[in-house]
């Protein structure tokens, strides 16, 4: 079995470069503190933590990013993950050395980032990636059977 897994374009946009926009409209927050010399000590603690938040907001999408390959293959009973936010690396897993899988479908949700976990690497998958309803039913199937049997649980009680 092969098969190729990658984003759409808008997506790509979206997972890559979203904490821009979100950067520049925490930016324009700041703008009325640009005379921060002789501001109250109230509009010094709101201008430092609109700069926490522009961090942790950063460092969570560079974390994200590093773990989210944008193009999924499919080989036999491997998965072979390219295409990573500013890096060349490339990670191979094989069925057998899943050691979880969590979010998304695999806890009961419809939508949302799924991870799938082995005992040296973490990928992360959004449900927007194209075919990304076999690409769970073939990690679902080849998973070891508590996992399994967690996982059709989770799927089993959203249904209800």
């Amino acid at each position: 079995m092969k098969e190729t897994f990658t984003y759409p374009f808008f997506f790509r946009l979206i997972y890559r470069y979203g904490n821009i926009g979100a950067t520049l409209v925490l930016l324009l927050y700041m703008v009325p503190m640009l005379n921060f010399t002789d501001a109250p000590i109230g509009q010094k603690i709101y201008a430092g933590l609109i700069v926490i938040m522009i961090f942790f907001l950063n460092r969570y999408f560079l974390r994200l990013n590093q773990k989210t390959p944008y193009r999924i293959e499919l080989v036999d009973d491997r998965l072979i993950c390219t295409d990573f936010f500013l890096s060349k690396k490339k990670i191979v897993i094989n069925a057998a050395e899943i050691t979880d899988l969590y979010g998304g479908i695999f806890d009961g949700r419809t939508r949302g980032m799924m991870r799938v976990i082995t005992s040296g690497e973490e990928i992360i998958f959004y449900h927007s990636l194209p075919n990304a309803d076999k690409l769970e039913a073939y990690l679902i199937s080849k998973a070891k059977k508590e996992i399994y049997d967690r996982v059709v649980a989770n799927i089993r009680n959203r249904k209800k």
